[in-house]
């Protein structure tokens, strides 16, 4: 296997673990410090905003929900209809064409290639009785 070839395995080992430490690095002193600063700003700013916001935030977000809900859920279940009569609809137009391809093409290319099995069968067991008859 090429991955484990003892003449290119130690160069591919240092590779990885010199990516992996650059990596770490430009992550942990450049992304993670500006994450961590982002998190803890948002943190304080929500402890002094008070519960009366939150409260006014929270109740806005459930109706904007129930909202949300009201006006797709026909939309949805619509969707979810429309896709079922599709899919019923390709499997019987799928079943009816494989049924009509078998009928016309595939019931004579079947018989074909069995009778040829059978002659190749046929003719090795003769041969092969043949050869223990000798």
């Amino acid at each position: 296997m090429p991955q484990l070839d003892q003449v290119t395995f130690l160069p591919q080992v240092f590779w990885l673990v010199v990516l992996f430490l650059l990596f770490y690095i430009v992550s942990s002193e450049y992304y993670l410090p500006r994450i961590s600063a982002g998190l803890k700003l948002r943190a304080k700013y929500f402890s002094h905003v008070g519960k009366g916001l939150n409260d006014k935030l929270s109740s806005d977000n459930l109706s904007l929900t129930n909202n949300l809900d009201k006006t797709l859920s026909p939309s949805v279940t619509y969707a979810v209809d429309f896709i079922g009569s599709v899919s019923k609809e390709a499997n019987s137009w799928i079943s009816a064409s494989l049924g009509q391809v078998y009928a016309s093409q595939w019931k004579s290319i079947n018989h074909d290639y069995l009778s040829r099995v059978v002659r190749v069968v046929g003719m090795s067991s003769l041969i092969s009785q043949f050869l223990k008859v000798k």
